[in-house]
Parts: structure tokens; sequence; C-alpha cells
């Protein structure tokens, strides 16, 4: 998953607009929809604008999301898990953690 996937998916998932972020962020709602979907890149100072806008949970979700998605791929999750920093092992056992019941409501339906 590339970042402005990552990025367009965490918006949609917690029902954040472009034009709501566009306000927040001091961005056109068009440059953030161009982002979105992959049109156009924004430059670190604009994607902080973007970020620093969200709340915190949605930041987090952000973060979670792309943290997952850099160790999907190709070899051995015990090497991946092995080569993690300490910071990264939390995050993996927040989002971890952040699952679970997510997967438990859907083995309930």
């Amino acid at each position: 998953m590339r970042f402005h996937e990552a990025f367009d998916e965490t918006l949609k998932e917690c029902g954040i607009s472009a034009k709501w972020l566009a306000q927040k962020a001091g961005l056109t709602p068009t440059t953030i929809s161009e982002f979105r979907r992959g049109k156009k890149s924004l430059g670190v100072e604009n994607f902080e604008k973007l970020l620093y806008a969200l709340p915190k949970e949605v930041q987090e979700h952000f973060q979670q999301k792309v943290f997952i998605n850099s160790i999907k791929g190709e070899g051995d999750i015990r090497t991946k898990i092995d080569s993690m920093s300490t910071e990264e092992l939390s995050q993996l056992i927040i989002a971890i953690g952040q699952r679970i019941p997510e997967v438990n409501k859907l083995q309930k339906v």
C-alpha cells in the first residue's frame, strides 16, 4: 500500500472529508483530493499541515496503518519482528490490541 492510499483509507475509515481537512490545514480541497488519489505530491511541509490538522486519534490510526503495511510483504514475520526497534514493537503491540476486538466482532456475525 502506498502512502497516499494509507492516508485516503484513514480519512474514509474515520469519516473525515477533504473539505473539513482543507479548512483545518489551510490547503485547498482539490490539493487534498489529488494527493489522496495519488495525482499530486504534497511535499513535507504540506503533508505535516495535513497530519497535524487531524485529531490525535486519527493521526495515530494513520501511523499504525503505515507501520503495519511496512511490515507486510515477503519474508518471515519472525525475522521482521526481530529487526524491530522497541518503539516499533510497541506500535505493533498497540495495533494488535486494537485489532483483536474487531476480529472478535467479525467472528460473531
